[in-house]
């Protein structure tokens, strides 16, 4: 399973296993009129959020699994968050809800 995110402005997008491993960076042409110094921040800021939601995918996943085993949700995710430390869907989603307004707001 493989996650992608976008920059707000759409001009990056990063790859990422359910693991958080970075697979893939995507530039669009429009990006060669940016600094480099822009850029290189876009495309790590990009990427921590592709990892951040591939751990969450993970999480889900995992917690699913667990579920399914007969463990009820909140002891999956007193689990998964104690012995795993991977981020909640909920997690990822305000992460990228907080890029997402910071470039709204010209903080990107």
């Amino acid at each position: 399973v493989w996650v992608n995110v976008s920059n707000p402005a759409g001009s990056i997008t990063v790859q990422a296993s359910t693991g958080g491993r970075i697979q893939r960076v995507a530039l669009s042409p429009e990006v060669a009129r940016m600094p480099e110094s822009q850029l290189a921040q876009q495309v790590l800021a990009t990427a921590k959020l592709a990892n951040l939601k591939g751990r969450a995918v993970q999480h889900l996943l995992i917690e699913q699994m667990l579920i399914y085993q007969g463990l009820d949700r909140a002891a999956a995710c007193d689990y998964i968050e104690q012995h795993m430390q991977l981020p909640t869907p909920e997690e990822s989603l305000a992460a990228e809800s907080e890029a997402r307004a910071q470039y709204l707001r010209g903080e990107y």
